[in-house]
């Protein structure tokens, strides 16, 4: 499945990949999040885009979000989380996409930025195969 988004994801108009690098002794991913912070608000404020669709629930992307928001406030920005990794902050600022491979979320309908797409599992890996 995430090959096939991948994929997909790559095909779209406008959409750019920046391919950070691999940390020797951690392994882990770097430079990634710095770059897209960095891309949000240039972008932002080059007028590259009207709205941002932005797919994490890591609050570290926060404080970008909120610059743009304070010096740009038509430029739309949602947020696209699945339901295990919510950006709890940007629900109270930011309208939020929760994407659930279930019949229902874990978490409570009391945010009214709170959107819920549900995605059909079973449907999703036979396309995928």
């Amino acid at each position: 499945m995430p090959a096939e988004l991948h994929k997909s994801v790559r095909e779209t108009e406008k959409v750019s990949f920046f391919k950070g690098y691999r940390s020797k002794t951690s392994g882990k991913e770097k430079e990634v999040d710095v770059k897209l912070t960095a891309d949000l608000i240039t972008f932002a404020f080059l007028k590259r885009y009207e709205r941002v669709f932005l797919f994490t629930g890591d609050a570290d992307f926060l404080q970008a979000l909120f610059a743009i928001k304070k010096f740009h406030s038509k430029k739309k920005t949602y947020l696209l989380c699945m339901e295990n990794k919510l950006m709890y902050q940007g629900l109270f600022h930011f309208k939020t996409y929760v994407i659930s491979f279930r019949n229902k979320l874990i978490i409570r309908e009391r945010f009214k930025s709170l959107n819920k797409v549900f995605i059909n599992k079973e449907a999703v890996i036979a396309k995928a195969k």
